[in-house]
Formats: C-alpha cells, structure tokens, sequence
C-alpha cells in the first residue's frame, strides 16, 4: 500500500511539474450529435435526402444507415464508401467527412414521422451506440425537384440497403 501512495504522489508532482504532457491523459468524447451532424432537405421526386457532415478523425458505417416507418424498414439509397478493416466491425464501409443517404418518394407517407438510424467510430478512440433521429415529413408539402442530388448523380455508384 505504500507504494500505491507513493506512486501517486509522484505522478502528481509530475503532472505538476509538467514533465507528462498533458495529452497523455484521454480527452472526453465529443458529443454524437457534435462529431456526426444530420440534415435532412426534400430530395428528388419528392424523396428525402439524408446529409451527414462528420468531423475529422471520425468515421460513419455505411450499412449502419437505415430509415424505418412504424417499425418497417423503407429502401435507403448510398453512394459506395471507403473500404476500412474495422476494429469492431470487420471489413466494412465508411464515410469520412460527408454522407449522404436518399429515401426514395414513394416510400414515404403522404405525413408522418421517420426514424434514422446511424452508427459511427472515432479513428482509434470511441464508437458511438447507434444513434436515432426522429423526423417529421409530408409530401404534400414538398416542391418537385427536377435535379438529381450530387452524390447521387450516377446510378452506377448507388446500393440500396
């Protein structure tokens, strides 16, 4: 038990001191909704497009997306993403800096809410519990949009989950 003691009055004075750099000690996680932040805005043919904008040195799971109606799972569209050997996972699907997802129209509800579903990690730190996002949506209320969205622009590059 002395030691114990001893041992921490030392790293104490250290810390103290500055000898042991401070970034030796872990940093509190940012908050999901800091690191990974959702929009939603109409998409086309009266569909939604979902857009991640994720901080550096984090990561989104591409087949953790998912878009659910009253516990029915609605046909989500995504671009191909990077390919990682993921810790947690294995060799999965990620996106770095941005994401985006579209739920086609006829999917959708004339009105009613939605639920997203997205999971993501930090590189070499945290991995977040899914997260979930309520959102609001009618298409009645929505223009038609005759231009296709930028990730989506190539058919080519598009899988549905």
């Amino acid at each position: 038990m002395p030691y114990a003691r001893l041992l921490g009055f030392v790293t104490l004075v250290l810390v103290i001191a500055g000898a042991v750099p401070e970034s030796s000690f872990a940093a509190a996680p940012k908050a999901a909704n800091e690191v990974f932040k959702l929009s939603a805005q109409p998409g086309e043919e009266e569909g939604i497009e979902l857009n991640w904008s994720i901080a550096p040195g984090y990561y989104l799971y591409r087949d953790r997306i998912s878009v659910t109606l009253n516990g029915k799972a609605l046909k989500v569209a995504t671009a191909h993403g990077e390919f990682k050997d993921d810790p947690t996972f294995g060799p999965t699907e990620v996106y770095h800096s941005t994401a985006t997802a579209v739920v086609a129209g006829d999917a959708l509800p004339e009105a009613g809410e939605i639920q997203i579903t997205y999971q993501g990690c930090g590189e070499n730190t945290i991995c977040y519990p899914p997260m979930t996002s309520f959102r609001r949506e009618s298409r009645r209320c929505r223009p038609r949009q005759t231009a296709k969205p930028k990730a989506v622009a190539s058919a080519a590059t598009i899988s549905p989950h």
